[in-house]
């Protein structure tokens, strides 16, 4: 979890701990450190065999996620809870939670008898707790079809779901067990049954229902002939993995569809060699190859250094890319892939101070403009930009005192942010 997505535990945690402690923590800025990656603003901010990178794009700053602000009263028994609640189990809430709220634990709620939290197998105690009542007990639920209660047989049920049966298993067999229900086997009365290319014979059976998979040499086909086969024909690769009879999967050579579909265009084919190519052979035909085409946003360049291995590239502001408030200048070294040039603007200073006389005020020059101070230069002019220009020169004098020195350009307060990396 990252420590910034803040979650309030405990009754009476007030707003104030919380600032203070994202605050103390480093909260809405990744703490500086040593680490590969760290946030920095110096050299000095890395280890020796790192330099500061400065961070080129909003999307690679440190997001701040916002916190959690219910409260919540963790517990471990009912007897760490008040007001008359009860510990409820982990994923239970009596209400709906934000989406940024991840509570880690049990946690204090209502009594069962004044919400509905039990579950459909449980009853609600007259302590506020829901219980999972044993399958032998009057009050219980009856076990599932093709299941008998039998809490001693139970504590040896395998809890997995049956595949090998023509009859569906029960959804919730995990409890199910733990109630003390345990599955009847193919071998007994009212059992589960076998399907076409599975063997009854618990001795050997993994699978619960006492189900054994034949090998699809002797049955002579896969649980699925279209996703997988028993004798590969093909020496290209293929995914890793077996079905329950020991077939593997097929590769596009041996039937896989390959499909590749960009703005309606299928662009996939079979070439164990082709661009993109994937674990089953299907490739990618390149965009300048008949019934091709690039992804929206992409124009088909093959020549291009920047082209991808089908020959696509992001396009350019000039062909359509949009830049935003960016100016699109495809030839500026400092332009982006698409073109786009992300503004510099620096702010210029008074170019003067203002004569120096008894209370006189200093003319103007630009966009700079400063008031003359009594016998000495005035201060050098705010730029257009809103940032202060250095300071003029003083000089002193009588009733008429000597002009300003000039003033310098102002510069804009530039924050600089950057990540640690290898030098």
């Amino acid at each position: 979890m990252n420590r910034c997505q803040t979650r309030r535990f405990g009754r009476g945690a007030s707003a104030a701990l919380l600032g203070a402690w994202m605050v103390l923590s480093g909260c809405g800025k990744e703490a500086l450190d040593s680490r590969e990656d760290a946030i920095c603003r110096s050299d000095a901010d890395c280890r020796a065999e790192q330099r500061c990178k400065p961070i080129s794009s909003p999307g690679e700053r440190p997001q701040v996620v916002a916190p959690c602000m219910v409260t919540f009263s963790l517990c471990t028994t009912s007897a760490d809870c008040s007001n008359g609640q009860v510990c409820w189990p982990q994923g239970r809430t009596s209400t709906p939670l934000p989406p940024n709220c991840y509570p880690n634990g049990r946690l204090c709620g209502p009594p069962c008898s004044t919400s509905s939290l039990c579950l459909t197998d449980e009853t609600c105690e007259a302590n506020g707790e829901c219980r999972l009542p044993a399958c032998d007990e009057a009050s219980a639920m009856a076990c599932p079809d093709h299941w008998r209660c039998n809490p001693v047989a139970a504590e040896t049920e395998t809890v997995q779901p049956v595949i090998g049966a023509n009859e569906q298993d029960s959804q919730n067999y995990g409890r199910d067990v733990l109630r003390g229900c345990a599955r009847i086997r193919c071998d007994e009365s009212g059992g589960f049954t076998c399907k076409a290319g599975w063997a009854c014979d618990p001795e050997k059976a993994s699978d619960p229902s006492g189900c054994v998979a034949l090998p699809c040499a002797d049955i002579g086909h896969c649980s699925d002939d279209a996703s997988f086969i028993c004798v590969p024909t093909s020496s290209g690769g293929r995914p890793m993995g077996n079905d329950v009879h020991g077939c593997v999967l097929r590769n596009c050579e041996e039937g896989f569809a390959c499909q590749r579909i960009i703005d309606g265009i299928d662009v996939g084919y079979c070439d164990f060699e082709g661009p993109l190519v994937d674990a089953f052979g299907c490739a990618s035909l390149r965009c300048d190859e008949p019934g091709s085409t690039c992804s929206a946003g992409l124009v088909c360049e093959p020549s291009s250094s920047l082209a991808d291995s089908r020959g696509c590239r992001l396009a350019t502001c000039e062909e359509g890319a949009s830049c935003g408030s960016l100016p699109c200048d495809p030839a500026s070294p400092n332009a982006d892939s698409r073109g786009c040039v992300a503004s510099t603007s620096t702010g210029a200073g008074g170019t003067s101070g203002g004569s120096g006389s008894a209370g006189g005020t200093s003319g103007s020059s630009g966009s700079g403009a400063g008031t003359g101070a009594s016998g000495r230069g005035a201060q050098g002019g705010v730029s257009s930009g809103g940032n202060t220009g250095a300071s003029g020169g003083s000089g002193v004098g009588g009733s008429g005192g000597s002009s300003g020195m000039n003033a310098g350009a102002g510069t804009a307060p530039v924050e600089g942010v950057g990540r640690c990396v290898a030098r």
